[in-house]
């Protein structure tokens, strides 16, 4: 009797936090630090906003002071900068199109890389095991080896 009033009860419970508290207001909310993150000063020191000192990074972050005092988005203000210095201004680059690559040919070659040697390393351990295979059936040949070894061995001593 109780599971059946509890999976209605967690229901309700679950669709009341979802109306009482939308998303986009916790989405919307910004702060200047965490764009800092994801710009670079455009000085010409290849710094993260965040890290450079230089003139040109404070006016960088009183225009965005003013951008969120306006009640801009944060992906807005982030557009209006790539918009005017290009997509050089992002920390890292966009998760679409060609710059995709630098996202996934990184662990691309990684997992190529490990095929490749998962692959040497069966070959090589499968030609030793061919040639013990080969060694224990030639047994006979081993003793007349072992006698030319010697044999060549006194030769230099």
């Amino acid at each position: 009797m109780s599971r059946r009033i509890g999976l209605p009860l967690t229901a309700a419970v679950i669709w009341a936090v979802v109306l009482l508290f939308p998303l986009s207001p916790i989405h919307a909310s910004w702060t200047v630090v965490d764009l800092e993150k994801r710009l670079m000063c455009v000085c010409g020191c290849s710094m993260v906003l965040a890290s450079c000192l230089c003139s040109r990074a404070d006016e960088m972050r009183e225009d965005l002071r003013s951008k969120r005092s306006s009640g801009m988005d944060a992906e807005e203000a982030i557009r209006g900068y790539v918009l005017r210095y290009g997509q050089q201004v992002l920390s890292s680059p966009p998760k679409r199109g060609f710059n995709l690559a630098a996202w996934t040919g990184p662990l691309v070659a990684i997992i190529a890389g490990a095929l490749i040697l998962a692959g040497s390393l069966k070959n090589f351990v499968k030609r030793g095991r061919r040639r013990l295979e080969t060694l224990k059936e030639g047994d006979e040949i081993l003793p007349q080896l072992r006698t030319r070894v010697e044999s060549e061995l006194k030769k230099y001593m």
